[in-house]
Parts: structure tokens; C-alpha cells; sequence
């Protein structure tokens, strides 16, 4: 089901662009009390770079796919490396989101790139912080930042407290934006310490059609 919303987000990406009405990110609106599982649309919010909270745990997203369909449709090859792995390489069609030719994105060091032009291992950085406001309420900010703008993503965050555990997430197109953040106000049941983590199953589907992996960043703190 992710993959099928992916493909109708991509191959509707374009039009978008064309019509210069993109909208942006799709966010669920944060769960209130113990909603399990709880993602109701909410206004889009415009993604930009930003810097993550202090206190926050940072961790490395990783390209661990690609998804095909995506990435022939901007003009890049997917070829099998000789590990095994799937790689993405741009061919003389490839574009960038603008429709011009691809060019790889300025600033990329040639000790990050493979022989065929694509970035390996690392792709962006993940986040995720636990902020106690009192009231046994606590907010959860998490969001990452990419090296290359991605088309869709999904996101999702599991909590847990010796009161019960929950989870929320988020998902949606992404207009090739390359950093996204969201919040979730949660309230306790009283005292106690919290923990949440972002699922190793949360990604961004990027614009080459490379698969880029939260790397699941994860906090701990105490909710009075």
C-alpha cells in the first residue's frame, strides 16, 4: 500500500510542478491523550532546512533500496552492484525536479560517490527529542534533513511509559523538499519516565528514486 501511494505521488509530482501548485509536506496533526496509531490530515506545512533542538538525538539516514518505478521515470537506471546491491545511475535523460539535466548536487565530495555518480551510505540525518512541558504532557519533535529532495515520505514514532505505550505517524508527498519536521503532544499518565524512537521502517523516497532510511534515532527523558 505504501508503494502504491508512492508511485501515484510521484507520477503526479510532475504535473504538480508544471502547474507551480505543489502543495507541501503532508503532516498529521499531532495525537492527543493515548490515541493509538492516531494520523488525521492536517494544513500542509512548507518544509525548509533547519537545525534540530538541542538536546536532541541525531542519527545518519542510509539508502537501503531503490524504488524502481521512481527512478526510471526521472531518467535514472537502476543497475545491481557487485554486492548485490541495487544502485541508481543517471542516464543522459535523467532531469532534476526543474526538468533540466541532471547534474549531481554541488558540494558532494568525490570520496562520497561511487564510480557511477551515486552517493553511498549516508543520504540525510534523522532526529528525535523528547521535550517534558509539565502536566505529565510531554511534545516529541522529529524530522530529517536530506542530501537530494525527496517526492514522499512516511515517518513513524512509537512511545512507551510504565502507563502503556502508543504510537503516531505521518506521511505524504514532499515536492522534492529536502528537510521535514513534525510534533507529537502526548500526556502521561503521571510521573514517569518516557521513551520514543522512530521506526527503522520510516523513510523518504527520493527524487533518483534511492530509498533513504531513518536510521531510527531514539530518546529518553522524565515526564513530571
Amino acid at each position: 500500500m505504501r508503494s502504491s501511494l508512492r508511485h501515484a505521488l510521484a507520477a503526479g509530482f510532475t504535473a504538480c510542478l508544471l502547474a507551480a501548485a505543489c502543495a507541501g509536506t503532508a503532516q498529521a496533526a499531532p495525537s492527543d491523550g493515548r490515541t493509538a496509531g492516531a494520523a488525521q490530515p492536517a494544513p500542509a506545512v512548507q518544509a525548509s532546512k533547519h537545525v534540530p533542538p538541542a538536546g536532541a538525538t541525531v542519527v545518519r539516514m542510509t539508502v537501503r533500496g531503490v524504488d524502481r518505478k521512481v527512478a526510471e521515470s526521472h531518467g535514472f537506471e537502476v543497475v545491481t552492484g557487485p554486492d548485490g546491491r541495487e544502485r541508481v545511475v543517471p542516464t543522459a535523460s535523467a532531469t532534476n525536479p526543474d526538468g533540466s539535466p541532471y547534474r549531481a548536487k554541488a558540494g558532494v565530495g568525490a570520496a562520497a560517490v561511487s564510480p557511477h555518480n551515486v552517493v553511498e551510505g549516508d543520504c540525510g540525518d534523522a532526529y528525535l527529542w523528547i521535550h517534558p512541558v509539565g502536566g505529565f504532557v510531554s511534545e516529541i519533535e522529529t524530522g530529517f534533513d536530506l542530501n537530494t529532495g525527496a517526492v514522499a515520505y512516511h515517518w513513524q514514532v512509537n512511545r512507551s511509559d510504565k502507563y502503556g505505550s502508543d504510537s503516531h505517524s505521518w506521511g505524504g508527498g514532499l515536492g522534492v523538499d529536502t528537510s521535514w519536521r513534525g510534533e507529537w503532544d502526548v500526556r502521561s499518565g503521571g510521573v514517569t519516565w518516557e521513551t520514543a524512537g522512530v521506526t527503522p521502517s520510516s523513510d523518504a523516497l527520493l527524487w533518483d528514486g534511492e530509498i533513504c532510511s531513518s536510521g531510527g534515532p531514539s530518546d529518553r527523558d522524565y515526564v513530571v
